[in-house]
């Protein structure tokens, strides 16, 4: 929906482990889903909330899911109804859950996505509007380049230098801010940045690799498969009905 969040209903596939570097909420579009985490059983779920980089499996009767997901960076997570590594409830996540089943596509059908992300579900689900976190200034700026250029290589000792901070006051620094180290951080922005480019196809999954800053297609295989559960070519093949709405 935006450079913060963004809103998906499709095919779930046949995902293996995956660890999303967002906020994400899933909603069910029928059946309860079935959810679980590293060494934990499976549980069943309308609706759960999974916090950022934590590995978790998810499978649906239905075959395909409404996921809500939100850059961890752009809100204070503690505000957020999940507190704790893995899911918990919260009061709100029913109001989100049969607005989006009314959704459809998220086009003019159904619920609109202001009705989706405006005020009045934020006020439902976290209690008020969450806001935008403040970060170091110093980190906001290397934030937000990595953001805008998910496809570039920075490396870190630039980064560092760019603001003026020694190499590892930038590391520890950079984590205490974001929540993640600076290299997890950077491949989550970039797998993210890439999605909507297997969305909407036409393209080989080499050149694609290769826009996005992969240096080979077999890294870039690998790196998708770890945070999204699915190969490029899982992802490329089961969106071909798949509409990309631009916010």
């Amino acid at each position: 929906m935006d450079a913060d969040r963004a809103f998906y209903v499709g095919l779930l596939g046949k995902p293996s482990w995956r660890e999303l570097g967002a906020y994400t909420v899933y909603v069910s579009r029928g059946r309860p889903f079935l959810l679980r985490y590293m060494d934990g059983a499976w549980q069943k779920h309308g609706v759960a909330a999974v916090r950022p980089y934590v590995p978790h499996q998810i499978a649906s009767p239905d075959k395909s899911i409404a996921v809500v997901l939100t850059e961890p960076e752009s809100v204070d997570l503690s505000l957020l109804p999940c507190r704790q590594e893995g899911m918990r409830r919260s009061n709100g996540l029913p109001i989100l859950a049969s607005r989006v089943r009314t959704s459809g596509t998220g086009s003019s059908e159904g619920a609109s996505s202001d009705e989706l992300f405006g005020p009045a579900l934020e006020e439902a689900l976290y209690g008020g509007s969450l806001g935008r976190k403040l970060l170091d200034p110093r980190i906001a700026h290397i934030v937000e380049r990595i953001r805008s250029q998910p496809e570039a290589r920075y490396g870190a000792e630039e980064c560092a230098r760019e603001v003026n901070l020694s190499f590892s006051r930038f590391l520890h620094l950079f984590k205490s801010e974001t929540g993640t180290p600076f290299r997890r951080f950077q491949a989550w922005k970039r797998a993210r940045g890439v999605l909507p480019q297997l969305v909407k196809g036409g393209s080989n999954l080499t050149e694609v690799a290769l826009d996005a800053g992969y240096p080979d297609s077999t890294h870039f295989s690998h790196s998708i498969k770890h945070i999204y559960g699915l190969r490029p070519s899982d992802i490329l093949s089961g969106s071909r009905r798949l509409e990309l709405i631009d916010h």
